[in-house]
This record gives structure tokens, C-alpha cells and sequence, in this order.
């Protein structure tokens, strides 16, 4: 079973091409998670469930934005205890014993991290979200000091997990530093 994470609509629009193409093995074998930050998400989302071409489609609502200060704990306590914000941010619920073999996903959302800290997959894949994959490391790209102090001493965050491989539509461009196997999009 694969796991994908959405937060914009070009992730959603390659998460489709990655499934309807049967990238992966992902057909009739994959839950995705929309989160809504995004304009039209929650519609994107319903017509995704009614599509049937995920096995379940859940819905990520936008963490509390809190002062900047406050902001950093709340962040940080979500991240140690991914459970209970996933439970508490994510509709419908998740079955408590659900596993999945891989994730894929574009970047390190905070709650694409909360995800994987939950159900530790096997295998992590990015594929492409535009320019930015195509070099560099998108986990870490634009993270604040004091994220990545706390991502290296609790190693919990993108230093926490390697990728296994990113899939993009040119791979021959690229030069990223995320990984050495690049994957060709349909």
C-alpha cells in the first residue's frame, strides 16, 4: 500500500499521472492526503472520492497558526507525538493498524513528517513540484535554524528518513542532492 501526500495542486495533478500510470504498482493500492491549504482543495478532494481511483482520501485541515514563538513548540510537539495530531487533524479517521510499504511526496511538509513518523514506511519517493527538485534538497530548502537544530538533535524531520529515489519528467537535468536515482515521470 502506498501512501501519497498533496499540498498543492501540481502534487495532486503528478500524484494522479504516477497512479493512473500504475508508477510503482501504486494502482488500486493507494491513499492519498490532501492537505487544505490550497484554493479549491476540499473540492479537489471530493471529486478525488468520488473517482474511486484511491482506496481512501483524507483530509489534512491546516494546523493552528499560533505567535511565532508559540508557533515553533506547537510544531515541535506534533512532531513528537504524531498520533495525537493525527488524530486531531485528519478526517476521516485512520485505522489504528495501517501500514503502508511507501510514501510519496514533493517536499517536507510538516505534516508530510508527522505522516512518516506515524507509519515509518519501507520505502520514501519524491517526485517532481516544479524546479525546485531538480536541485538541491527540497526536504531542507527554506527550513528555519532552529527547525533544523531540532530535526538533527531529536532526528525527527527530513534528517530522519532518506529517499529512495525521485521521480521527474527530466531527469537528465537534474542535479539534486536528494538522492542518485532519478526516475523518469509518464
Amino acid at each position: 500500500m502506498t501512501l501519497f501526500v498533496a499540498w498543492t495542486p501540481y502534487q495532486v495533478l503528478n500524484i494522479l499521472n504516477f497512479v493512473l500510470n500504475n508508477v510503482e504498482d501504486t494502482k488500486n493500492q493507494s491513499d492519498i492526503y490532501i492537505y487544505h491549504g490550497f484554493r479549491k482543495s476540499k473540492e479537489i478532494s471530493n471529486k478525488l472520492k468520488e473517482s474511486n481511483i484511491f482506496n481512501n482520501v483524507y483530509d489534512i485541515y491546516p494546523l493552528s497558526v499560533k505567535r511565532k514563538p508559540v508557533s515553533f513548540l506547537y510544531s515541535f510537539l506534533r512532531l513528537l507525538f504524531p498520533k495525537q495530531a493525527i488524530k486531531k487533524y485528519i478526517k476521516p479517521p485512520i485505522k489504528e493498524n495501517q501500514h503502508y510499504d511507501k510514501m510519496v511526496l514533493s517536499g517536507a511538509l510538516t505534516f508530510a513528517v508527522i505522516l512518516y513518523e506515524r507509519f515509518r514506511p519501507d520505502s520514501i519517493i519524491f517526485i517532481e513540484d516544479g524546479v525546485g527538485s531538480y536541485y538541491g534538497d527540497i526536504r531542507i530548502e527554506g527550513l528555519s535554524n532552529v527547525y533544523k537544530l531540532f530535526n538533527k538533535v531529536f532526528r525527527i524531520g527530513p534528517y530522519s528518513y532518506n529517499v529512495d529515489k525521485i521521480y521527474l519528467y527530466r531527469p537528465e537535468l537534474c542535479d539534486c542532492t536528494i538522492t542518485d536515482k532519478y526516475c523518469q515521470l509518464p
